[in-house]
């Protein structure tokens, strides 16, 4: 027989122990509730610690700023007098297709013109022009100025009396091929004292481009979806939450790495066995150094370092170093100036300083500065720009 208490409660029934059911969903609140109080702490931490940060979408183009080239070895150039945003920056580009200011069609006497000659990382994806390294080098010339890569203090040189111009004429995604016959269509107008050219590794050895109707790129030489990786949720909780964006970002990196290696080699191979891309890219060096031979111009070549997978601070240790000596002793051998920028890039001590944004190792600011300078120290070097008048 139950017993009860005055107030006519079972005792028996009051002790008896919650379902498991309710325990369950009990302990499914608390966890729960412990995971959203961890993740908004975790959320807070890296908003103040700028990690997961959304990077700016630095390869994103207007399709109006391109046009079809009437060169079809050329394909497509920047569409002259388009004027907005083009990969990551605001863009404006001149009558001769060339992301700069109007060139004068005279040439004053005491006006020395380089011209920078080469693909995205001349053009300057993800920076405003003035951050290219062609305008640092310009002002760097103008005012008689050397610097240590590091950027450290300024060392004051006699001012040239010489008035100096580096004109941009990057275009992302061009090769070798295609900056020859842009530059062709340069050499009268522009008319340069010098080009700078910036070879990349990786881009230089073909044309990898078309140009759509709707005034896109896409790629040819290899399927674009091999190279994207879609992470679950990325257009929705990857808008708004760091955390996310962090973990997304690095399971990518991950499922891509092989990929990219496996390309990387594929390309490089091209180089060690003289494969017909890099039969083609050193037809065109040749006939840029034909062309500028008979103007008159000098002719230099540098090669911007390729992003490596781990840090690597000494020359000897960079995995495509020996793919730089084959581009390098071609063009040495054919009377092409080397300009050495290797080392100030490698010795710089925080390597994502360089990139132009977390995810994309296009040079930023401070890279293209670091280049800048180290151009200055070589263009002196090999006596190719007056010191002074």
């Amino acid at each position: 027989m139950e017993s009860s208490d005055p107030a006519g409660i079972s005792i028996e029934s009051a002790s008896l122990p919650p379902s498991p059911w309710k325990r369950l969903g009990v302990n499914l609140l608390v966890a729960a509730i412990s995971l959203t109080l961890t993740f908004l702490i975790l959320e807070a931490g890296f908003r103040l610690a700028g990690i997961g940060r959304p990077s700016a979408p630095v390869l994103a183009y207007d399709p109006r700023g391109l046009a079809a080239d009437p060169n079809p070895e050329v394909v497509f150039m920047l569409r002259p007098g388009f004027e907005g945003a083009m990969w990551g920056a605001p863009a404006r580009f001149n009558r001769f297709a060339m992301r700069d200011d109007d060139i004068a069609s005279d040439k004053a006497p005491d006006e020395f013109r380089i011209l920078a000659l080469g693909d995205s990382m001349t053009y300057g994806v993800g920076v405003r022009l003035e951050q290219t390294f062609a305008k640092v080098l310009e002002r760097c010339l103008n005012e008689g100025k050397s610097q240590k890569n590091e950027g450290a203090r300024a060392t004051e040189q006699p001012g040239p009396r010489r008035r100096f111009h580096v004109y941009n004429a990057g275009v992302p995604a061009y090769d070798t091929g295609q900056e020859y016959h842009f530059l062709t269509r340069l050499i009268e107008p522009v008319k340069p004292d010098l080009v700078v050219l910036n070879f990349t590794l990786s881009n230089d050895y073909e044309t990898p481009y078309r140009l759509l109707p709707n005034g896109a790129l896409e790629p040819t030489a290899i399927r674009q979806e091999s190279y994207s990786v879609r992470v679950p949720l990325e257009r929705s909780v990857g808008r708004i939450s760091y955390v996310y964006r962090f973990f997304a970002e690095r399971i990518r990196r991950r499922i891509l790495a092989p990929r990219t290696r496996d390309l990387i080699q594929t390309i490089f191979q091209t180089y060690r066995e003289d494969e017909e891309g890099w039969r083609r890219c050193k037809d065109s060096l040749r006939s840029m150094k034909t062309l500028l031979d008979g103007r008159g111009a000098g002719f230099a070549v540098f090669l911007y370092p390729e992003p490596t997978e781990k840090p690597v601070r000494r020359r000897e240790d960079y995995e495509y170093l020996e793919i730089r000596q084959i581009v390098e002793r071609f063009c040495r051998e054919n009377g092409i100036v080397v300009l050495d920028v290797l080392d100030d890039i490698l010795t710089y001590p925080s390597k994502r300083d360089l990139f132009v944004t977390p995810t994309d190792a296009h040079p930023s600011p401070l890279a293209h500065e670091i280049v800048a300078r180290a151009l200055l120290r070589e263009l002196r070097r090999y006596q190719l720009v007056p010191l002074s008048q």
